[in-house]
């Protein structure tokens, strides 16, 4: 009697953690889903600022993006005549979160690149690209080099705050586990 009790204890303890890992999941992507509409918001409002900046948002948006980028014009893209209110470089990294949060939700995050040294990596050929234009050897106005860096570096960004955040949730889960496991 004994071995069909525990065996039925283990196998409640089973369906009890997968059904708390698809919660897990489920709020991630829900979070992923989240950051995906956030950063088109941005990104869309950055590209019809030439729109925007006289309307009654254009005072909240400009304070948003002044906090963003340093906003220097001979550095940024022009639509319609006037400059972005964000840099070539901003403007890459933003797409790049874009693109981390859109790949996250199609379920990317589950494979094995999409890790902390991916994404350090990424950041670090941003970082390489800046250091390059700071010594001059890029000139700054280039934005051939600038989107594509700051997309690969703002990708990197979203895998490694993705990490992070999966990893809390994960020691949260198993602390709560082993707690659990403890009272029983």
């Amino acid at each position: 009697m004994s071995g069909l009790a525990a065996r039925v204890r283990r196998q409640h303890r089973e369906a009890a953690e997968a059904a708390q890992q698809v919660i897990r999941w489920r709020f991630i992507t829900a979070l992923h889903g989240a950051a995906l509409v956030a950063l088109a918001l941005f990104l869309s409002a950055a590209l019809a600022w030439f729109r925007l900046r006289h309307s009654p948002l254009g005072p909240a948006l400009d304070i948003c993006f002044e906090y963003y980028c340093h906003r220097l014009s001979e550095r940024s893209l022009w639509l319609a005549g006037e400059p972005m209110p964000i840099c070539s470089r901003c403007t890459g990294v933003v797409a790049g979160y874009l693109l981390g949060a859109l790949l996250a939700v199609c379920g990317c995050e589950k494979f094995r690149l999409w890790g902390i040294p991916t994404g350090l990596l990424l950041v670090g050929l941003m970082g390489f690209s800046w250091m390059l234009g700071r010594f001059g050897v890029v000139p700054g106005d280039w934005h051939a080099e600038r989107i594509p860096a700051g997309a690969l570096g703002g990708l990197g960004g979203y895998i490694l705050i993705s990490r992070v955040v999966v990893l809390l949730i994960g020691w949260r889960t198993a602390a709560n586990s082993a707690a659990h496991k403890a009272e029983c």
